[in-house]
């Protein structure tokens, strides 16, 4: 067999140039490190490998290198990197096994610029060691390779800075004309993934509200996405995108599988390695920019230099919407409190005004459920007055109240301490107290206390079906219109009650001039009844006036002179046969001022005839003149706590009218009583002196007697001394038919 033809080796300048120039003509260094490799191969029996250093490499956008420093290089090449110059293996050492055949080796690092770019690995696995010809020619190739590579990896790099600042110029430019931030979040995670070429590029914003991260954009290679997309809200600390929310420091996983804080998910097991970017401004967290990979050690660190920038340019925007956000939406709502504020100036009437606060607010807030209760102080309680959404028809249903001292619920507590209270998340909330009324899907309450001068007037209570539904930097705002809102209550009220008390006045002189009309009593007393019906709350109202004939030092006998909204035999029976309801007239009767009855006294004629419950109201005041008692004025109402101050003192004037007129009254008859009487007088004095006998006389008298003292029928019986009888001498009315006198003596009783 011939021996194969001897290759030239010696160095040769021109050979030099060729394999320069055939380097500078391949566009990448993959294609550049195997034209190495095949001239190596093509002038030397031997076989060649180029392993290439960090951090020089790899460039951006290229992979699948043998990278140094590696736990899988050949000992050779860390020796050759250590030290930095060739070193050659032609013959076998004493560690090197008999068995093994030996390969002389030899690694040329590859040096420009005092840069080491990486390390040419030659082996001849025909055993034959190289001579110093050969060592000084792959000297020389390895020279001119690493000025080669040296030259493409700046023109790259300086190519890829061009495209990258183009790619931030472009995002910077469309920051500038940001008008839908999830639009820009879904084309900015489209163009880092073409970019780059990653898997999976997302984009998580952060909600102080909620404390999560919630998903605003991502961009996938494939449809996998489609099947298994992303986890729409992340909580601090969970996986690689939660830790960076939670310290702000970015987590670059080269190799997902050796990164503790890495979640794999079903369907995403493809991802080899992951880098989250933290957005923020300053110290404040804004968000996360996740990317992922289907390759392993696919982050560059001139890429994440890029995509730094693109996270800084991602939080101006973030934050620039916001603030657009924010203020549009501040807007809105200070347009929506101008709004409501004028609605309210404009309301006189009560329950119009309420109506009107609880529609304006789930009109121009959005919130599901708006409630407003109003405080009647003296009961301690709470009244649903008005509300919008599905609840507000049962609330009103079911006429629903607090108490004021009740130790659970939000509504209560806000009313007695005056305070705002916010739950995003009522299951937290120890004061929430569930509602039994539906739809039972209450998430996060919000309760603003009505006050006007440090009086506590009401509670407009906001509720939604979401967790961390309402903004905090909302509340003042809501404060602001829950003052407006408890002036207009307030306004309202006035109004309402200077209605009312025109109305009082109206029918204080309806009385006035009753009384002054010399009407009949019972019709009197009908009419001031109707009056107090008008005026003021009672489901019944009567009056009681004391029996004339009454003994001094007695107990008063009362009489039902007139009675509405009661049975008034039903009502005379429970006197009758009750004796504690009419010991509580008496004490009313007996009293200086209105008998305003609470809870725990007995219960009166009313409530107990119309079957009230035992903490019903109710309202005596005595009709005097002077020091005399004449009677009662009495009203009830189911309700409890429907009587104060001023209801005691307009029933008071009603009892003083009432006194007045039954006095006048009674002074009236008794002045006719007199003036009958003295006409009866003067007619029997003219009788008397007018009669010639005395039988004339006792016909006179025995027909004017009855007209004197109000009877029908009248006798005269005179003694007969001589026969001891009664002798009928005259009578008027009686019409007997008479066959002879009539008589009787003294066995006959008198009475």
């Amino acid at each position: 067999m011939s021996p194969a033809p001897k290759q030239t080796i010696e160095p040769d300048w021109k050979e030099f140039l060729r394999f320069g120039e055939a380097l500078l003509s391949q566009p990448t260094t993959a294609s550049q490190c195997k034209v190495i490799c095949e001239w190596i191969e093509t002038k030397l029996t031997a076989s060649a490998d180029v392993w290439l250093a960090r951090p020089f490499y790899p460039l951006p956008g290229e992979n699948n290198f043998k990278i140094l420093p590696s736990d899988e290089s050949p000992q050779i090449l860390q020796e050759c990197m250590e030290k930095r110059q060739p070193i050659l293996q032609n013959h076998p050492g004493a560690s090197s096994s008999q068995d093994q055949e030996f390969k002389p080796q030899i690694a040329i690092p590859l040096i420009t610029q005092n840069h080491l770019l990486g390390i040419l690995h030659v082996l001849r696995s025909n055993g034959k060691p190289f001579k110093p010809a050969e060592i000084q020619y792959l000297e020389g190739i390895a020279s001119h390779a690493a000025m080669a590579m040296q030259i493409l990896r700046q023109a790259s790099i300086k190519k890829w800075r061009l495209e990258q600042l183009s790619l931030v110029r472009k995002v910077s430019s469309e920051v500038t004309r940001l008008r839908n931030f999830d639009h820009f979040c879904k084309h900015l995670t489209q163009t880092i993934r073409e970019r780059f070429n990653y898997f999976l590029v997302s984009i998580y914003t952060f909600d102080p509200l909620s404390k999560t991260l919630i998903h605003r954009a991502s961009a996938s290679k494939n449809e996998i996405i489609a099947d298994h997309s992303p986890p729409l809200q992340i909580q601090p600390g969970q996986g690689i995108i939660g830790q960076v929310a939670a310290t702000g420091v970015e987590i670059v996983a080269q190799r997902v599988e050796s990164d503790p804080f890495y979640r794999s998910l079903p369907g995403w097991e493809i991802v080899q390695a992951e880098a989250a970017i933290p957005i923020q401004i300053g110290d404040r967290l804004l968000g996360v920019l996740d990317l992922q990979s289907d390759e392993k050690d696919a982050f560059h660190d001139v890429d994440l230099v890029v995509l730094h920038a693109l996270a800084d340019y991602l939080a101006f925007a973030l934050e620039g919407m916001q603030l657009i956000n924010g203020l549009e939406k501040r807007t809105q709502q200070i347009s929506a409190l101008l709004d409501i504020t004028h609605k309210l100036t404009s309301i006189l009437d009560f329950d119009q005004l309420l109506g009107e606060v609880v529609q304006a607010i789930q009109q121009h807030f959005g919130y599901p459920y708006v409630h407003l209760f109003i405080l009647h102080i003296g009961r301690r309680k709470l009244f649903y007055e008005a509300g919008s959404g599905a609840r507000s028809q049962a609330l009103e249903e079911n006429q629903v109240a607090y108490d004021l001292d009740d130790p659970h619920g939000i509504i209560p507590w806000v009313a007695r301490t005056g305070k705002t209270l916010l739950a995003n998340d009522v299951s937290n909330e120890p004061l929430y107290r569930p509602s039994d009324l539906p739809p039972a899907d209450t998430r996060a309450e919000l309760a603003i206390p009505l006050a006007y001068a440090g009086e506590i007037l009401g509670v407009l209570d906001l509720q939604s079906d979401q967790v961390n539904s309402f903004d905090i930097r909302d509340i003042p705002l809501l404060e602001s219109l829950g003052s407006t809102i408890a002036i207009a209550i307030r306004n309202a009220r006035l109004y309402r009650s200077e209605v009312w008390r025109r109305q009082v006045a109206d029918s204080f002189r309806e009385i006035a001039g009753l009384v002054s009309a010399n009407i009949a009593l019972p019709d009197l007393l009908e009419r001031i009844l109707n009056e107090v019906d008008r005026s003021l709350p009672c489901d019944a109202s009567a009056i009681w006036l004391v029996q004339p004939n009454s003994e001094k030092g007695s107990s008063p006998n009362l009489m039902l002179a007139a009675v509405h909204g009661a049975p008034a035999k039903k009502v005379w029976d429970v006197i009758q046969l009750n004796p504690v309801a009419r010991q509580y007239l008496l004490e009313a009767l007996n009293a200086s001022a209105p008998l305003i009855r609470q809870p725990t006294d007995p219960i009166g004629p009313l409530g107990e005839a119309l079957g009230f419950p035992p903490d019903y109201s109710s309202l005596a005041a005595p009709l005097r003149a002077g020091d005399e008692p004449l009677g009662l004025l009495t009203l009830a109402h189911h309700i409890p706590g429907r009587y104060g101050s001023e209801a005691s003192l307009i029933t008071m004037t009603f009892a003083n009218h009432a006194a007045v007129a039954i006095q006048n009254n009674r002074l009236f008859m008794a002045s006719q009583e007199q003036a009958w009487i003295s006409t009866i007088l003067l007619q029997i004095a003219e009788a008397t002196q007018g009669t010639q006998n005395v039988e004339e006389l006792l016909d006179t008298m025995a027909r004017l007697i009855p007209m004197l003292v109000g009877v029908r029928k009248c006798a005269f019986f005179v003694w007969d001394e001589n026969r001891k009888i009664f002798i009928l001498q005259s009578e008027h009315g009686l019409n007997l038919a008479r066959t002879g006198p009539l008589t009787f003596d003294l066995t006959l009783p008198l009475v």
